[in-house]
């Protein structure tokens, strides 16, 4: 089905992006391609020290400050949990922990106590 790309439909039309737009986009993706060139180069000499931020924001996350990296946390716990946490390692473990014990951010009231609670005792047993 065609439709009209007048009114409200509009914003449905393709644009040829502008040779500045065409500029960004490659210098934005040359940088991304040297930075994951760079990490791969430190991956094989083994010395790559991969920082713990949500990518989504880049930065590290606190509990409660994106609600989508909460949902993750919570499935990744359930998961773990699931399974007795077995072969899990220690880094995780403590990392989950971590993010349970600490205090809550703006959003974390949309969580019921009753879950944050479940939440913390998976992670300490």
């Amino acid at each position: 089905m065609i439709t009209p790309k007048i009114g409200p439909l509009r914003i449905l039309a393709f644009r040829t992006p502008t040779p500045e737009t065409e500029q960004l986009f490659e210098a934005s993706f040359n940088a991304t391609l040297g930075h994951y060139r760079s990490l791969l180069q430190e991956l094989q000499g083994g010395s790559a020290s991969l920082p713990n931020v949500n990518i989504d924001v880049g930065e590290e996350t606190a509990r409660g400050q994106y609600r989508l990296y909460d949902k993750a946390c919570a499935e990744l716990l359930n998961k773990l949990a699931a399974y007795g946490f077995h072969d899990t390692s220690p880094e995780l473990r403590s990392e989950l922990l971590r993010f349970y014990s600490e205090p809550a951010g703006p959003d974390d009231s949309r969580l019921k106590k009753k879950d944050r609670e479940k939440s913390k005792a998976k992670c300490s047993s």
